[in-house]
């Protein structure tokens, strides 16, 4: 082989990795949008706080746009939740008779609940897709 064509070999193999590589970029840049997005949208489902079975704090939010704050046979709180922003926050605002009681950020499959007058952050974990209640009456006006 002559010099000529060893560049020309060379050259191919470069592009093809440089265009290997972006493809891969791209690829990578389009799953962690899809999975941002996603991400986003699960907040609805129950979690729960890692405590002991008396303790444990229970955050539940629907496909309604509310959310129930309780222990087990006791209601805590009710009200409606709204995204901060966009719509791929992960911040919600937690509305409690029309003024703000809190706000959520959704990581993955944790909640961190911070109450409004409180400078304690509550980290609770996904349970369920779906609103669970766990011994309380959600019906109830507690």
């Amino acid at each position: 082989m002559n010099d000529n064509s060893m560049r020309k070999i060379k050259i191919t193999y470069l592009l093809t990795v440089i265009a290997f590589l972006v493809i891969l970029v791209a690829v990578d840049i389009g799953v962690s949008r899809h999975n941002e997005k996603q991400l986003s949208n699960q907040i609805v489902g129950s979690y729960e706080t890692q405590n002991t079975m008396s303790d444990t704090v229970y955050l539940v939010f629907t496909d309604q746009k509310k959310y129930t704050l309780y222990k087990q046979f006791k209601i805590l709180e009710k009200g409606t939740y709204e995204t901060e922003n966009t719509n791929n926050s992960r911040i919600y605002s937690l509305r409690h008779n029309n003024k703000v009681s809190g706000n959520a950020i959704l990581y993955g499959n944790t909640i961190y609940y911070i109450a409004k007058d409180s400078t304690d952050i509550i980290e609770m974990t996904k349970f369920s897709d779906v609103p669970n209640y766990v011994n309380v009456n959600v019906n109830s006006n507690e």
